[in-house]
């Protein structure tokens, strides 16, 4: 839910466009992230199908990405 000040309740439910809107956004933000991320990590975590770690790849110097 949504707060709405100018509603009874200060609520709003999302409607159908809202949340494929909502979802959008975040999906472009996860998908920009793991194509840029493992840049700048220090660790990457490898997960298999079931979200467990699969593999870790530790990066052995910082580096200074400008």
């Amino acid at each position: 839910m949504v707060k709405n000040k100018g509603k009874k309740g200060g609520h709003k439910i999302m409607n159908k466009g809202d949340v494929i809107n909502f979802m959008q956004t975040y999906q472009r933000i996860t998908q920009n992230m793991f194509k840029n991320m493992p840049k700048y990590a220090s660790i990457i975590l490898n997960l298999n199908s079931n979200h467990q770690i699969k593999t870790a790849v530790y990066k052995s110097k910082w580096k200074k990405y400008l």
